[in-house]
Order: C-alpha cells, then sequence, then structure tokens
C-alpha cells in the first residue's frame, strides 16, 4: 500500500489509491469501488452494513420508501461502523447511502419527484 495514500473518485480512472512511487488500480482492489460506479446495482454503496443500489431499490418497492439511511445513521451512533477501513474512500458512506436513496426515490415514487 502507499505510504500516504490518495483516493480517486474519478470514475473513468482506474486509479484507486496512489502516492508519489505507487498506485493500485481497481483490477488490484477486493471489493468495487461506489464511488467509481454509482449508478451499479451491486456495487456497495454502504461497505459496512452491505447495502447496494439493488438492495435499496427492492426494499423501495415493497415498502415505498428507503430506510437504509436511517438504519445506518442509528448504526453509526451506537458504534457499529467501521467506514475508515471496509469503504475504499476511507470516511463515513451516509453521503453516498443519502444520495442514491433519493435518486432511486426519484426514479419509483412518482410522488417523490
Amino acid at each position: 500500500m502507499p505510504q500516504n495514500p490518495r483516493f480517486c473518485a474519478t470514475a473513468t480512472c482506474p486509479v484507486v489509491y496512489f502516492d508519489a512511487d505507487i498506485i493500485f488500480t481497481e483490477s488490484e482492489i477486493v471489493v468495487a469501488v461506489h464511488a467509481k460506479h454509482p449508478d451499479v446495482d451491486s456495487v456497495p454503496v454502504c461497505y459496512c452494513f452491505e447495502y447496494t443500489p439493488a438492495s435499496i431499490r427492492v426494499e423501495i418497492n415493497r415498502c415505498g420508501k428507503a430506510t437504509a439511511f436511517a438504519t445506518i445513521t442509528a448504526e453509526v451512533k451506537a458504534g457499529h461502523c467501521a467506514c475508515e477501513v471496509r469503504n475504499p474512500k476511507g470516511d463515513c458512506c451516509l453521503g453516498d447511502v443519502f444520495k442514491t436513496e433519493q435518486r432511486l426515490m426519484s426514479e419509483l415514487v412518482p410522488a417523490a419527484r
């Protein structure tokens, strides 16, 4: 791993981590990177609790709403997350989860538009 890794979220760039001497590309990373593939249903949006756009979509279709953001927020408050380690970005996923829920709600629930 690079000594002081930086993260590249640019979707068109294959590099995920880099520093002055070393790069790691998507093909070398164990998990798919949501920041690079936010619209791919199978790529985790939450790496700690395994939410994907597909699982959020199923919930919206079944219940008419999404609860991933609220559920994850409660888990974070309880100290049950490890975003700094599990999320390739190295930080909290809640912003990405919120955006994903909003996007999917606008696509799936006409009243949300």
